[in-house]
């Protein structure tokens, strides 16, 4: 009995210190050009060499969660825990032949025999049917190999086929099997930078509308952001995809850090998808890097935990692109540090960003932040051009900044979908027409539900006609709503038009205005009186599909 007993503690022990393992899937051509940098990132962590042998015998592996990452073979070798997948087979070929050949599994390099042509459809239909079978394999050894497996991990880009027709198909797949296991990606969404195809937005559209019990969070980045990154942060002149992929590993090591090292306040992925996402619906993450600098410039400058943290928050600063005078509404924020920082320099950034008043939260997340830090600073491959830092922060946050680029991706829908072009290049490889509007619609109500975190919950209802002279706009006798932020926006269905914070002019509405409100009751006495608001400057109109 004493014996049952203490096998049983032991077991629990092990349990509650066990950091979990995560199986990765690096899809299409995106996806495997980014594992290449996340994979050699992660060996320069944890003292690996190209072949996955420990450089240094003395490094201390106990001391990290290597076997997150790593399984261990029996000559004392690490293999990733991932699966290289395309359609074609180009770009694994080069990963066979290339500087770390020796140190992924050949069986975990899944290819085909033709590419997905920038076709969703052909990802989604035709090649899913040939490697379909042969990834859910390597998953299936991968995840036996597995203790604890905590979640599963895609690497993908919207615009692509592969990227975003075959990683449907699996994420399909892998939800009958792996239910219960957390799923969530760091993709790419298309931008006017670097755009390589002009069905971006078909396939991103398609791809994005992959039914929420199959991913539970996505962290989206776009090359615009990127690349502004590493012109106006790092300072490189002519910035390649080399240099922006580099940008991209140190985002998915921000992320998996707390699983790897020994921390003060740790955070698991269970921990961030708890406060990450509200509700289903809005699962979307943006991500932003801070510092991010020049190896040079970390030299001559020393920043403080509230100035990389002030910096976290800027629009420049983030990983997906926006415009410049937007301001979001937070849903919710993980701050993960790294390096030299206590909680005490944690607690007093908070307070100073919270008495700043620019960054407004919604009225149902009373706390705000969730905070981890890593003892082990930020590690940086020299070819990258990134500075080494004492201490760093990867702030993932949920908010209302992911509006403008599902709108750019939704315009750009409908200008190609209005004349029907390039849909026959879909519909010969097994797509209905009415899948791209059910695809639409499902964008556009994930949209929705964050333009209506971004109105509030306090409102004001009237007519009102108004003339505004400088933006050319006459609107007369139609049914506004104003929140507290002085944000003017119409009623929908069936329009609705978002205003940024740059002021164009201000009107009084007339007495009739009615306010309501569910929590701010001590506002109800401005009742039935004239009330002067700002009138913003139209940033974009969405209207209903045709």
């Amino acid at each position: 009995m004493l014996l049952l007993y203490l096998l049983i503690s032991a077991v629990i022990f092990l349990c509650a210190f066990t950091k979990g393992e995560l199986v990765q899937f690096f899809i299409g051509q995106y996806g495997l050009q980014v594992g290449n940098a996340v994979w050699e990132l992660a060996c320069a962590e944890n003292g690996l060499d190209c072949s996955g042998s420990p450089q240094d015998k003395s490094f201390p592996l106990d001391d990290h969660g290597v076997q997150t990452l790593f399984s261990q073979t029996p000559s004392g070798k690490f293999v990733p825990r991932c699966a290289l997948i395309d359609t074609e087979p180009t770009v694994i070929d080069e990963i066979r032949i290339g500087h770390y050949r020796s140190l992924f599994n050949p069986q975990n390099l899944v290819s085909g025999w033709e590419d997905s042509a920038s076709n969703f459809a052909r990802g989604y239909y035709r090649n899913a049917r040939k490697i379909l079978q042969p990834t859910l394999e390597v998953t299936r050894r991968l995840v036996e190999a597995c203790d604890d497996l905590q979640s599963f991990v895609f690497h993908q880009s919207h615009t692509g086929g592969t990227g975003s027709g075959f990683t449907a198909s699996l994420l399909e797949n892998l939800h009958d099997e792996y239910t219960k296991k957390i799923r969530f990606s760091i993709s790419l969404l298309p931008s006017d930078a670097m755009s390589t195809c002009i069905v971006e937005a078909y396939n991103t559209l398609l791809s994005c509308h992959v039914p929420n019990q199959y991913i539970d969070f996505t962290i989206l980045t776009d090359n615009k952001a990127l690349l502004t990154a590493c012109v106006e942060r790092i300072g490189i002149w002519k910035p390649t995809m080399y240099h922006l992929n580099r940008v991209q590993a140190q985002v998915v090591s921000g992320v998996v850090s707390p699983l790897l090292f020994k921390s003060q306040l740790s955070a698991g992925l269970p921990e961030l998808l708890t406060n990450l996402v509200p509700y289903p619906e809005a699962h979307l993450i943006i991500g932003s890097l801070s510092p991010l600098r020049g190896g040079i410039n970390t030299n001559y400058e020393a920043l403080s935990c509230c100035e990389i943290t002030e910096q976290a928050f800027r629009t420049q600063n983030q990983l997906l692109s926006s415009p410049a005078a937007y301001q979001p509404t937070y849903l919710s924020c993980c701050l993960l540090y790294r390096g030299g920082v206590t909680a005490k320099h944690i607690n007093n950034a908070i307070i100073k960003l919270k008495k700043s008043g620019n960054l407004p939260w919604v009225d149902w997340c009373p706390t705000g932040f969730k905070v981890a830090v890593s003892n082990q600073p930020m590690t940086v491959v020299p070819s990258s051009c990134i500075g080494q830092t004492d201490c760093s922060l990867l702030m993932l946050h949920n908010s209302t900044r992911i509006i403008p680029a599902l709108s750019h991706v939704l315009d750009e829908f409908r200008m190609l979908f209005s004349r029907r072009a390039f849909v026959h290049w879909y519909t010969t490889e097994g797509m209905d027409e009415a899948q791209f509007i059910e695809a639409s619609l499902s964008l556009a109500q994930i949209r929705d539900e964050y333009i209506q975190i971004l109105i509030g919950t306090f409102w004001c209802f009237g007519y009102f006609p108004f003339v505004s002279n400088q933006s050319g706009m006459w609107v007369s006798g139609r049914l506004f709503c104003v929140d507290l932020s002085g944000v003017v926006i119409p009623k929908r269905p069936p329009d609705l038009t978002l205003w940024t914070n740059r002021t164009v002019a201000s009107y009084t509405l007339p007495s009739t205005v009615k306010l309501k409100s569910r929590q701010y009751n001590k506002y109800r006495k401005f009742a039935n009186t004239a009330l002067t608001f700002q009138i913003r400057e139209v940033i974009s109109s969405f209207t209903s599909l045709p």
